[in-house]
């Protein structure tokens, strides 16, 4: 399962919604998709970023790639503190307008994407997900966790020091979210062979994990990272992380904040410990860098539960976002 970061943008004016274009575009014909479904990218990367720039207040617009069905999808998602859509069903009928066009924005967005989610409050702002696959694609079955994430360079950088990685082992999922030093090339440089080193061996418990990454980037500036395992059958999460990884399991009744050590992979820690703690079907799991605060509660955001989870580490992203640090958010559910 792969989720990748290709392009970010605040949009302030219609000079933004050209570049929104040529970047789906360019990311499409990279990916390999068809003609037909090329101009389908750019009709929803046009309406998502025109539907911005329209109504939108402090308004953003990401791109990234997935593959988490054996093809290659696009995710689209647009973001923003606007005032929210008073008539969301309206909203998403062709022909339904605020301010005088023709009305085919989240219409047409809708009708393109293979996956399509939004989540609207009045006090907070709109966030959109359209997610798109050639349309003659051979799927393979979804897996049975759903991972959605967002990682986002510090503002001027092009590289982005977080990475993280995960892999599905029968009724385990294993997950690793990393966080370079500082910023830039060379902190991605070590988030990203924590990451390899992860995926070199998949089968190692967390803390375990958590020793072979911290070996594996000696040679690089050194990162903070955590690894987390999901036992469906057991019903239970392991845990271990260095340095400053939040970790958070929400069920409708509580939510878990797992402990994380002090220290830095690929320098020193005092030691790493594995910490088990339960899962449910209803569980959500929620890893960050510190490039999102920890002012975030999922009850401020009512029905966000049961939205797509990149929808979900979008949003959280848009509202929790520190604005001067790289930022990965990646969100699992059942």
């Amino acid at each position: 399962m792969e989720i990748k970061h290709y392009f970010n943008a605040e949009l302030t004016d219609r000079s933004g919604v050209a570049e929104v274009r040529r970047k789906a575009v360019d990311l499409a014909e990279r990916l390999g998709f068809p003609t037909s479904d090329i101009s389908n990218v750019a009709i929803v990367a046009t309406e998502a970023a025109t539907n911005l720039i329209k109504h939108a207040k402090q308004a953003e617009l990401i791109i990234q790639w997935r593959n988490a069905v054996g093809v290659p999808e696009i995710e689209i998602i647009a973001i923003d503190k606007g005032p929210g859509i008073n008539d969301l069903a309206g909203s998403l009928g062709d022909g339904y307008s605020t301010t005088g066009t023709f009305g085919t924005g989240l219409g047409a967005i809708r009708r393109l994407s293979s996956k399509f989610d939004i989540h609207t409050d009045g006090t907070k702002g709109t966030a959109l997900l359209a997610r798109m696959r050639p349309a003659k694609a051979e799927i393979k079955p979804p897996p049975i966790m759903e991972i959605g994430a967002v990682v986002i360079p510090k503002r001027g950088e092009t590289a982005c020091g977080d990475d993280w990685a995960s892999s599905v082992n029968h009724s385990k999922i294993r997950i690793v979210v990393a966080d370079g030093l500082g910023h830039g090339v060379l902190a991605a440089e070590a988030s990203q062979k924590a990451t390899q080193a992860f995926l070199e061996k998949t089968d190692l418990a967390p803390v375990d994990q958590i020793k072979h990454i911290h070996n594996s980037v000696v040679d690089t500036r050194g990162a903070v990272g955590a690894v987390a395992e999901i036992d469906i059958e057991q019903q239970q999460v392991r845990y271990s992380g260095i340095g400053n990884i939040s970790g958070v399991i929400f069920t409708p009744e509580k939510l878990k904040s797992m402990v994380s050590h002090g220290g830095i992979l690929g320098r020193q820690f005092a030691r790493s410990r594995e910490y088990v703690y339960p899962w449910s079907q209803e569980s959500i799991l929620v890893l960050h860098t510190d490039g999102l605060t920890n002012k975030w509660k999922m009850d401020d955001y009512p029905g966000l539960r049961s939205k797509q989870t990149s929808l979900i580490a979008a949003v959280l992203y848009r509202d929790a976002n520190r604005g001067n640090d790289d930022c990965a958010v990646v969100v699992v559910k059942q």
